[in-house]
């Protein structure tokens, strides 16, 4: 397993806060690895609004989502714990390995920095229009 190089996805983060003189910086966190092992601890940034990374296990972004509420409430509608923990839907180009959570001062600030991201990082998955399906449930 390959641990993503986050520093493109930091630099086009930079950049927008530059650009839109944002000050603080909006905050990354750690790299958190989608195993279940992991997944009884606490998503980081949880209860804020912000954008999500998944990377897959070579390493590569394959997708940049937002979330204007709770990260957590969000990030797990893609994954099922019982019977065990998995990726709920199949329709990734590669399953993702990774999670990288990215919290911003103002929920409104979520949706344009995702739509920049995107832009920016062409996440495999975003940028074919293949998003893999989430529904609420």
């Amino acid at each position: 397993m390959t641990e993503p190089n986050t520093a493109s996805a930091r630099q086009a983060v930079e950049a927008y806060c530059r650009r839109y003189a944002i000050d603080p910086p909006f905050e990354f966190s750690a790299l958190y690895p989608l195993t279940s092992e992991n997944w009884v601890n606490t998503i980081p940034f949880h209860l804020d609004p912000g954008c999500y990374f998944f990377y897959a296990e070579d390493g590569s972004l394959l997708y940049v989502g937002k979330a204007s509420s709770g990260l957590a409430g969000r990030i797990i509608k893609y994954f099922q714990t019982r019977p065990s923990f998995a990726i709920r839907h199949t329709d990734w180009i590669k399953p993702p390995t990774f999670l990288q959570t990215l919290k911003v001062h103002f929920a409104y600030e979520a949706s344009s920095l995702e739509e920049y991201l995107i832009q920016e990082l062409s996440p495999l998955q975003n940028r074919l229009g293949a998003r893999p399906a989430v529904t609420d449930t």
